[in-house]
């Protein structure tokens, strides 16, 4: 989740791609690494109490 989050960011702004199918796909990837990275977080913290 986290890592086609950012490859679908990478690709958007190193790779020129900048059409409409592109921009959906950068906010629901996107949305997907920050609930991803959010989950890992979680993870951790129940481990360390």
């Amino acid at each position: 989740m986290i890592l086609s989050g950012i490859c679908t960011l990478l690709f958007y702004t190193k790779g020129n791609v900048k059409n409409t199918v592109m921009k959906v796909c950068l906010v629901i990837n996107g949305a997907y690494a920050v609930f991803g990275a959010v989950v890992v977080v979680l993870m951790i913290a129940q481990r360390s109490i």
